[in-house]
């Protein structure tokens, strides 16, 4: 197992951590403020993790805001009143299309967001979303597709979308906060080694009632398999992903855990499952005990990645994690027997292309792979990739631009 030390931290990102921790403490937290913090930092570290909306849940408790400047705490209101303002769309939307879905015979599955925050969180606004995904059958996708576009939503790129990835964005652009549904018919590309049973989670889903209406969710087991994959998709991972995942198995059971271990490595994302679950235990103490299947010797190419599966380094880095290194992470994640040298390869060529499709040349390619090549060696090596493994950031987040 992954051995780390919070006290290699900063206090700004220590706070992050404790601020999503399923089991929040709020003497952790107190002890924290009581550090000399840089909050321009904080703000950016908490975009990095996408938990900027989980800021203003220190504003709670007396004892914590008086730590907080002044300053501080009015920008935090304003982060907590967007937040309210876009979790008020995601019901807003549902409650429109889940009707609609129904009176139209559509089959509709709810996947991440919204589900989750409802179910998992005590204040679902602080765990928001930048659109909502929906999973309808394959041979639905054209019905859901028409009835989405009546609803006033215009699909972006569908043909692009349909040849290269598993779901197409419908944007809603007459509202002043873009709506945006993700209309799926699978949850990974055709080729990816990692596939799912999507015909058995539409027999295993549950019905789960929310503010906008009754909705089918993934079973559990396929659902924490599904948001781990996800989680290092793209080869880097952030704290509110992490602590998604945590709170779904903080009360798994032993069948739970079987189920698990069976959908997870029958899919291939067994690696992804492990990993996920070993940093909610490292980071969180959730769940308080691995499961058994968690705790097994890994193969000679997981120990390639583990400077930057270090909790550590997940937390200092989160999403801005130089893009070699990223497809090292995933690669070093993929089950022993679908493991090899031309999947690490094709996806670092497809993120080049895919960054700028029209200039596909001998040169970029050789050069791509070169990094990677650098890349590889820096992970043997033994760099610590919390200093190696850097991306050059702006002064805000993405997060932080849009509150």
């Amino acid at each position: 197992m992954i051995e780390w030390s919070a006290q290699r931290l900063r206090p700004e990102e220590l706070l992050c951590v404790n601020l999503v921790e399923p089991r929040r403490n709020p003497a952790a937290l107190v002890r924290t403020l009581d550090c000399d913090l840089d909050w321009s930092l904080v703000m950016s570290v908490a975009g990095r993790h996408n938990v900027l909306t989980f800021l203003p849940a220190l504003l709670d408790a007396p004892e914590a805001a008086e730590r907080i400047p002044a300053g501080v705490r009015k920008t935090l209101r304003s982060v907590h009143k967007a937040a309210i303002f876009v979790d008020l769309l995601r019901t807003r939307v549902l409650r429109e299309l889940i009707p609609a879905f129904e009176l139209a015979g559509v089959p509709v599955l709810l996947l991440k967001g919204r589900g989750l925050a409802e179910r998992l969180y005590a204040n679902p606004e602080r765990r928001t979303s930048t659109d909502t995904d929906l999973l309808v059958p394959s041979e639905y996708l054209k019905r859901a597709g028409a009835l989405l576009e009546q609803e006033g939503y215009a699909p972006n790129a569908p043909e692009f979308y349909t040849r290269t990835h598993f779901h197409i964005p419908y944007v809603h652009h007459s509202r002043r906060y873009h709506g945006i549904v993700e209309l799926h018919w699978s949850v990974t590309p055709q080729h990816s080694l990692i596939q799912f049973d999507i015909p058995g989670w539409w027999r295993r889903a549950q019905p789960t009632e929310l503010c906008s209406g009754r909705i089918l969710v993934p079973e559990a087991a396929d659902e924490a398999a599904h948001l781990a994959w996800h989680a290092f998709n793209h080869g880097c991972v952030a704290l509110r992903d992490l602590a998604d995942i945590a709170r779904l198995v903080a009360d798994f059971d032993d069948d739970d855990w079987h189920l698990l271990h069976e959908r997870s490595r029958d899919t291939g994302a067994i690696g992804f499952v492990k990993q996920a679950i070993i940093l909610g235990h490292e980071l969180w103490r959730t769940p308080r005990t691995l499961p058994r299947f968690v705790t097994e010797p890994p193969r000679p190419s997981r120990w390639i990645g583990r400077a930057m599966l270090r909790p550590e380094t997940v937390v200092t880095r989160g999403r801005y994690l130089w893009w070699p290194l990223r497809q090292i992470n995933y690669w070093s994640l993929l089950p022993r027997k679908r493991t090899n040298w031309i999947e690490l390869c094709r996806r670092t060529l497809r993120d080049v292309y895919e960054e700028r499709p029209g200039k596909r040349s001998f040169w970029k390619s050789a050069r791509a792979l070169a990094t990677l090549g650098v890349a590889l060696a820096m992970c043997i090596g033994g760099f610590d990739m919390r200093e190696h493994g850097a991306v050059e950031e702006t002064d805000l987040t993405d997060n932080a631009k849009k509150y």
